[in-house]
């Protein structure tokens, strides 16, 4: 599926070109730049908005794997889904269009090619407005229904059993190496980075810098112990006490007070 990135370059969404006076008749078909449109649009404009689980209200939209599907910046939306590339949500969700001078709203595509930006339900270019199906239905939508956002979830590094539980562009990941899964982002772009103490790991951000963890300097540990133990090897530790002890399988080495595992 191409990203909405890739599908704002191909239809050419910014662009800056000098209006003059036109009319377009309400009874001309909807342009749209002549795409088949998917029915998003009608279904948009019929319902008062969708809402699937961890997502706030928005225009609904046609999702091959059933309905209830609602606009986001990723596309037409369904939990535990890949978003789908959607005209409609395009224009409700992507960045604006701008016609002429100081003239700027949802983009639309013109028949004949080309790009307009949405004047109520038309979509108006150089030579004047067309018909819209798109245009139209943002048109219809009720007051404060338009581009669904995701709630927030649990956050960066907070545990979690679903995808859905944690905040806007977090997984849920189970690495594999430690006790309970946790919400983190994925690194499969080129040019994603992942955070402060995770690192990248067949395209997801898993935890790094934690106890236990192989180590090469002290900044690369949350705890900035980066210890080297005969036999161990080196690893992140962490600060103890007789008041303070270690977690788990660790334990306290009360002459150097740091955490040592296999004791």
């Amino acid at each position: 599926m191409p990203s909405l990135q890739e599908s704002a370059r191909w239809l050419g969404l910014v662009f800056v070109v000098g209006c003059t006076a036109g009319g377009g008749s309400g009874d001309d078909p909807p342009a749209d730049g002549g795409q088949a449109l998917d029915g998003g649009a009608d279904m948009a404009a019929a319902a008062p908005g969708c809402a699937p689980e961890g997502y706030e209200r928005g225009a609904c939209c046609e999702h091959p794997a059933g309905g209830g599907a609602v606009c986001t910046a990723a596309g037409c939306t369904l939990p535990d889904q890949e978003p789908e590339f959607d005209l409609l949500c395009l224009a409700l969700c992507d960045e604006q269009c701008a016609l002429g001078e100081g003239q700027v709203g949802p983009c639309c595509l013109l028949d004949g090619g080309g790009t307009g930006i949405c004047a109520g339900a038309e979509c108006l270019g150089p030579a004047g407005p067309q018909a819209s199906r798109v245009c139209a239905a943002i048109a219809a939508l009720p007051e404060g229904v338009g581009c669904g956002r995701r709630q927030m979830g649990v956050p960066l590094d907070g545990p979690c059993v679903r995808d859905r539980e944690c905040d806007l562009d977090l997984r849920c990941v189970d690495d594999g190496f430690t006790d309970t899964a946790y919400c983190a982002p994925g690194c499969g772009a080129a040019d994603a980075v992942c955070p402060q103490f995770f690192e990248c790991y067949q395209g997801l951000c898993i935890r790094a810098g934690r106890l236990g963890q192989i180590c090469a300097m002290p900044s690369e540990c949350q705890s900035t112990l980066c210890i080297r133990v005969e036999d161990d090897g080196q690893y992140c530790s962490q600060p103890c006490s007789d008041d303070v002890p270690c977690p788990g399988d660790y334990a306290c080495d009360g002459a150097a007070g740091v955490c040592l595992r296999g004791m």
